[in-house]
């Protein structure tokens, strides 16, 4: 498992080359599940614009996760994690 951090100017091609990175890594590995981590307020364009880039089906063993829903994720399947939060 490898952790990439894609830095640049603006337009200088960091989406398109995530896009077809994100792409080759899960032709590569299609057992395994590819993340890519955005900020919390492009998750939801993100999902989006890569669903027109590569098409639904290469989406099969990618996701896309804010830090927020990739921390929730993490936890859902440890004793610490509980669904009902109690109130205050």
């Amino acid at each position: 498992m490898a952790l990439t951090f894609v830095l640049g100017a603006s337009g200088a091609g960091k989406t398109e080359w995530i896009y077809k990175k994100a792409l080759q890594t899960a032709k590569e590995h299609p057992t395994r599940t590819v993340l890519v981590i955005v900020p919390e307020q492009f998750s939801f364009d993100t999902e989006r614009a890569m669903l027109s880039f590569l098409g639904p089906a290469a989406l099969k063993n990618i996701d896309i996760f804010s830090f927020t829903r990739l921390a929730l994720d993490s936890l859902k399947n440890t004793p610490y994690f509980t669904k009902n939060i109690p109130d205050e």
